[in-house]
């Protein structure tokens, strides 16, 4: 019977495997099937009627191929992970990893190499999507990273996330013998506080990014527009430039530092692609957020310990609600990764709601600081032709899937304002 069991679970383990393979290939096929459009495919594109009149059609394709191509990658990433996990559980190799034999160096470092292991799994198995999202990037002209450029820039970002990783389990493991039954309460709360609350707290600053290098913005037109927003604001806030051009044509700007601290960031793309004027009026927006920092905080800090005690609650019915041996560990571990995967995706569409929520009341802010709703217009509009954003998605991607209110709904809120 045991024997019967087994072999059962292998083979569901190998056809997880499987399917495996097919997720990292659909990464592939969903950038394969959304290149970038022809002259034929442009000239056949149909720009919606209710559209701004300067959206163009060749706009319009570069926009629904780029963000097809994007969406359907990053969901096969996602089925891929849980695809892994559960191979990885079936397959019993998170039973055979030596976490109790032999002295306290050697078990330590056998959990550790583990945790490196599994990370490494995970990023291998997500590679195909990242590196054919870099391809398209650069296909559509939003970056212009050489391919070793861009190997380089992987290897440098991949130390930080690894550590975290390593880690936020290894507390979950230190857990075990000391709480008992109540580990994951411990567990959930531990992760919280230390992984998501404290570096809120303590520091807003985004991690130091290892390509990127900061500087004072240089006095000019755009510095003094941005400083006329922010005197009308009542605020004096640095202002920081960054050479995202080194890897990117993205253009961003965020406020960002310690509390009490703060400084406005802007990359170097934002300061050549767009106008003073303009510049001012996504500084405006940005000051939204920055107005509403608090509530914003509380929501994101109360998401995050939901979502941390519903995944580690998740884990708890799963291994038998009761308390675990140290042994346990790798299993439990993977255990805890896919119910933190589901739990995340069951309370995506409440956290993108909240988001959008969010950005609605920056845009009503900057609307109200700056009074320019025309101009506040075409700046979507130039955004979103400069990020090939689509200007509307159907319903059921918009729920899914959208951060932010489609450009459509942005450009309507500003109508006569």
């Amino acid at each position: 019977m045991i024997q019967l069991e087994t072999r059962r679970r292998h083979v569901a383990a190998a056809v997880c495997c499987g399917l495996v393979l097919l997720g990292m290939a659909a990464q592939i096929l969903a950038f394969v099937a959304h290149p970038v459009p022809t002259a034929r495919q442009i000239a056949a594109t149909r720009v919606p009627s209710h559209y701004p009149a300067d959206y163009t059609a060749t706009d319009c394709a570069r926009a629904e191929a780029l963000d097809g191509a994007l969406f359907w990658g990053d969901l096969a990433v996602t089925i891929t992970t849980a695809l892994t996990l559960a191979a990885l559980l079936l397959s019993g190799t998170t039973e055979r990893v030596p976490c109790t034999a032999g002295s306290k160096a050697r078990v330590w470092l056998a959990r550790i190499l583990f945790l490196l292991a599994v990370y490494l799994t995970l990023s291998a198995i997500g590679f195909p999507f990242r590196f054919c999202r870099y391809l398209h990037y650069r296909d559509f002209g939003l970056t212009s990273l050489t391919v070793p450029g861009w190997l380089k820039v992987f290897a440098l970002t991949l130390p930080v996330p690894l550590t975290i990783f390593v880690l936020k389990y290894l507390l979950v493991i230190c857990t075990l013998p000391l709480c008992k039954r109540r580990w994951w309460i411990a567990a959930a709360l531990g992760v919280f506080v230390i992984f998501d609350a404290a570096p809120e707290i303590v520091s807003r600053t985004y991690p130091a990014d290892p390509v990127e290098t900061l500087q004072p913005l240089v006095a000019g037109p755009h510095f003094d527009a941005m400083k006329a927003v922010l005197r009308k604001a009542g605020l004096d806030l640095p202002l920081m430039v960054v050479d995202e051009s080194r890897r990117s044509n993205a253009a961003n700007m965020c406020l960002t530092g310690r509390q009490g601290r703060e400084y406005v960031l802007v990359t170097d793309t934002f300061v050549r692609q767009y106008s003073p004027a303009e510049t001012a009026l996504a500084l405006a927006h940005e000051l939204g957020h920055f107005q509403h920092k608090t509530k914003t905080l509380v929501t994101k800090l109360g998401g995050a310990l939901l979502l941390s005690l519903v995944a580690f609650g998740l884990a708890f019915v799963c291994t038998g609600r009761q308390a675990l041996p140290v042994s346990d560990a790798p299993r439990l571990i993977a255990i805890i990764m896919l119910c933190a995967l589901v739990a995340g995706q069951a309370f995506g569409p409440v956290s993108l709601a909240l988001s959008r929520g969010e950005e609605r009341e920056a845009d009503s802010y900057a609307l109200r600081l700056t009074g320019d709703g025309k101009q506040f217009q075409r700046l979507l509009l130039k955004v979103a032709r400069n990020h090939l954003t689509p200007l509307d998605l159907p319903g059921w991607r918009y729920f899914l899937s959208a951060s932010h209110p489609t450009f459509l709904e942005r450009i309507a809120a500003a109508e006569g304002k």
